[in-house]
C-alpha cells in the first residue's frame, strides 16, 4: 500500500515523498484473523474518546492489572489517556 505521509516542521505541515507500507492489520497477506481483530478492538477500546478535560488519575509501572507501564486513565471514563 502506497501512503502520503506530512511531517509538522517549524510550525507547518510538510508533504514527504509517498511511502510503501504493509498493512498492520494482516501483515500484507490481505487476510485477517479474529484473533487479530479482536486484539485490534481491545487496544482501541482501552483508549478515552471523552471531550474536554476531565482530569487524570496516574497509575505506576505495573500499579493497574491492564497495562503494565506507567500510564495516566481519565477521571471521568477510567479509559487510557497517555502511556509513558
Amino acid at each position: 500500500m502506497t501512503v502520503k505521509a506530512s511531517n509538522l516542521i517549524d510550525g507547518k505541515f510538510v508533504e514527504l515523498p509517498p511511502i510503501e507500507m504493509t498493512c498492520i492489520m494482516c501483515n500484507g497477506t490481505g487476510e485477517v484473523t479474529t484473533r487479530r481483530l479482536a486484539e485490534h478492538d481491545a487496544a482501541i477500546a482501552m483508549w478515552c474518546k471523552c471531550e474536554g478535560d476531565n482530569g487524570v488519575d496516574f497509575y505506576k509501572d505495573y500499579e493497574h492489572p491492564e497495562v503494565s507501564k506507567h500510564h495516566y486513565r481519565c477521571k471521568k471514563c477510567k479509559k487510557v489517556v497517555q502511556v509513558g
